[in-house]
């Protein structure tokens, strides 16, 4: 039988040293989310407990690479598209 050879390989390290990636918490995320990804060692995490008007969303999207939401996208709610672009 020959051998697997993705067994006993390490996991990829991230393209981007964690404390460079922007993590996004929004709408009442639970603190325990931010609690694991800091023992996680991602250190740039900005938590708004509310929502945000639109305009002032996009702005809050700029340059982040991971976004949570404790509320249902904003797409089946019926906002724009302009929050994904």
């Amino acid at each position: 039988m020959a051998s697997d050879p993705t067994r006993n390989v390490p996991p990829p390290a991230t393209s981007l040293d964690k404390r460079h990636i922007r993590v996004l918490l929004l709408e009442g995320v639970h603190a325990s989310a931010e609690d694991a990804l800091r023992r996680a060692d991602y250190t740039a995490i900005t938590s708004i407990p509310q929502a945000l008007p639109e305009a002032d969303l996009i702005e809050a999207l700029r340059g982040v690479h991971m976004l949570a939401s404790a509320h249902e996208p904003r797409s089946r709610r019926g906002s724009s598209n302009r929050l994904t672009n």
